[in-house]
């Protein structure tokens, strides 16, 4: 399922049900059988995702979800300047 987002849209905990909802017909639609057998969501721990009503609405779906861990605290010894390089070459490492 691909959905866009206006220009200077943002995704509130609303817009974010409505993804869900479509994501369940999207699955129901063309992957017959999974919602049966089960859905795992992986999802960041954006305000949006772990509201309470998009919470309900997994778990009314029976959907289970995975969280990413929080990111680790910088480090005390770096100045600020250098943690946004540091976080780029992380990610650019990453798989």
């Amino acid at each position: 399922m691909l959905e866009w987002l206006e220009t200077g849209g943002t995704v509130n905990a609303n817009r974010f049900c409505d993804t869900l909802r479509k994501l369940k017909i999207a699955i129901k639609d063309r992957r017959r059988g999974l919602l049966s057998k089960g859905v795992i969501l992986l999802q960041d721990n954006a305000h949006p995702h772990v509201a309470k009503v998009c919470n309900d609405l997994m778990q009314h779906f029976r959907w289970e979800v995975l969280h990413h861990p929080p990111p680790p605290p910088p480090s005390p010894r770096l100045p600020p300047s250098a943690i946004h390089v540091l976080r780029r070459l992380e990610k650019g490492l990453e798989g």
